[in-house]
């Protein structure tokens, strides 16, 4: 089981900042209102991406040039700047995607109070599809994925990831079923809505943009539980595979199992971005494994996520 951990939570979260050491390339004329034009080479076709990174709350007064010049061939971020609370501008989105793939933070088995469609008024009278709050996370609110108004909420959401100009959305939290006290756990019911969730909003975000990317986090067994599960998404994301916090490593039995699990994804062709939370003293090794089984690894040592070198 996957259960997330405070800890695990807090790093995925808040993120890592993906440094600023400029790439080497041709200089470009930038979007208005980004700031002046930077050197950058041109970013990789998806299937060749060799790098990625987070940076969903580590933003300063630079905005999105902080990562603009960053090696990095994919970056996830949430929709606002972490800096100043607003969300990003689609010229601001542009300019990033000059040399990467920018993929927006969301969530999918959960409701975040810091966003748009929570009203204050539902701390007091929470609406149906609301059911149960995170012990991990208080400000994240378990949604019930087959509620109508959910699916709707959804919808409306990946509209504003798509609108602000983003390659994409890394899906998180589609494995709710595994956290503690979610209505009817890891049934098979709970996985074949996550699953139809995933695929509903990877239909509708390709009806807009046909180039659009799905990344999930975890949830490795969707696949099972509908057939066409593998065209639905464009890259998967496993989350601590080797390390669970920084301090507690994974047993042999979990880490072979998401091992078996992920051979289906190489073997549909998926890209398997493998974020860990490996200590110092063991992050070569885990680089190095994670390489040798053509994932796409991103290590961060606990303590020392903000911030991260390029």
């Amino acid at each position: 089981m996957n259960r997330p951990t405070s800890k695990r939570r807090r790093a995925l979260l808040l993120a890592v900042s993906v440094g600023t050491t400029a790439a080497i390339g041709a200089t470009v004329g930038t979007p208005t209102g980004v700031g002046a034009a930077v050197p950058y080479a041109p970013r990789p076709a998806w299937n060749q991406v060799s790098s990625w990174g987070i940076n969903n709350a580590a933003f300063d007064a630079n905005g999105i040039a902080q990562i603009r010049g960053s090696v990095r061939d994919m970056v996830i971020i949430g929709r606002h700047n972490s800096y100043n609370g607003r969300e990003w501008t689609r010229d601001e989105i542009e300019a990033g995607k000059l040399s990467k793939w920018l993929l927006a933070y969301m969530t999918v088995g959960e409701a975040q109070k810091s966003e748009w469609y929570w009203n204050p008024a539902y701390n007091a009278n929470p609406p149906s599809w609301a059911i149960g709050t995170n012990p991990y996370w208080s400000n994240n609110v378990y949604a019930e994925l087959w509620n109508g108004d959910w699916q709707a909420i959804l919808h409306q959401h990946i509209d504003r990831v798509i609108d602000q100009g983003f390659d994409g959305a890394f899906l998180d939290v589609a494995d709710s079923y595994w956290y503690p006290g979610y209505p009817g756990g890891p049934e098979w019911y709970n996985k074949w809505e996550a699953a139809l969730t995933v695929c509903a909003l990877a239909q509708h975000a390709r009806s807009r943009n046909p180039e659009f990317k799905i990344v999930v986090n975890n949830a490795l067994d969707l696949f099972w539980m509908v057939p066409n599960y593998m065209d639905c998404i464009d890259g998967t994301v496993i989350e601590g595979l080797w390390w669970k916090d920084g301090t507690t490593p994974r047993d042999a039995f979990y880490h072979n199992q998401k091992i078996g699990e992920l051979a289906y994804h190489q073997a549909a062709g998926k890209p398997i971005f493998a974020l860990d939370y490996a200590p110092w003293w063991d992050a070569g090794r885990v680089d190095a494994e994670a390489r040798s089984r053509g994932y796409l690894p991103y290590v961060v040592p606990y303590g020392q996520e903000n911030p991260l070198p390029s």
